[in-house]
């Protein structure tokens, strides 16, 4: 796995691909399907992607994650195919790599569709970070223009995450939203959230995921 890391990270720098972006963000908070990854501290994030004309991605990202895992970088590659102007298609995977504890690596295959403005997709894994648990998720998002003069959006989604094993996951099947005000200006992108869940653990327990965060991206 290191050697793809390196070789990917190699090609990746090489900017005289006219299709590569770059992308460097600060958040108060890294989220990720209603949970904080980073105990509700500050993330560093950036990454790099590689669009063919043809409609294949390929990218890696990398953050920083709470004390126990440190690290997160994320390979990845999709295919998008382009109906007409208001639907497409897609397929993905996604490697998640922990560079400080390899046992929560996981992959991830995805289908996704872009319907109306509205953003849909399902993920599958066969392993949920470790516990030997299959887990599907849903997700739907809107972005709505609200001043289409100053670039101003609000964001609204909605997932579910499921289990084939609860007591292996040590979390029950649960829903996560987010909305959320965005502005761009330029290439920059400040953004204002608010998600939350209905978690439980095992035994029941409702857990706290409330989390209002900001965060700053700029793309080059």
């Amino acid at each position: 796995m290191k050697n793809i890391i390196l070789i990917l990270s190699f090609i990746f720098s090489i900017n005289c691909f006219a299709n590569l972006t770059e992308n460097i963000s600060v958040s108060s908070d890294y989220v990720w399907r209603g949970v904080t990854q980073t105990n509700h501290s500050t993330a560093v994030s950036g990454g790099v992607d590689y669009n063919f004309d043809f409609g294949l991605g390929l990218g890696t990202w990398i953050s920083n994650t709470d004390s126990n895992t440190k690290a997160e970088q994320d390979i990845y590659t999709n295919y998008t195919y382009g109906i007409n102007d208001n639907i497409s298609i897609g397929v993905g995977f996604i490697y998640y790599n922990y560079l400080q504890k390899g046992s929560l690596d996981t992959s991830e295959f995805s289908l996704k569709s872009s319907l109306f403005k509205n953003d849909l997709s399902i993920n599958y894994t066969d392993n949920y970070f470790g516990t030997k648990s299959s887990s599907f998720y849903y997700n739907i998002l809107r972005k709505i223009v609200l001043c289409s003069k100053n670039n101003i959006n609000a964001l609204i989604a909605l997932g579910y995450t499921t289990f084939d094993n609860e007591q292996k996951a040590n979390i029950k099947d649960y829903m996560d939203y987010k909305i959320g005000l965005e502005r761009v200006i330029e290439t920059y992108n400040l953004g204002f959230y608010y998600s939350d869940t209905n978690r439980k653990d095992a035994s029941a327990l409702k857990l706290n995921d409330q989390a209002f965060f900001v965060s700053l991206s700029k793309t080059f």
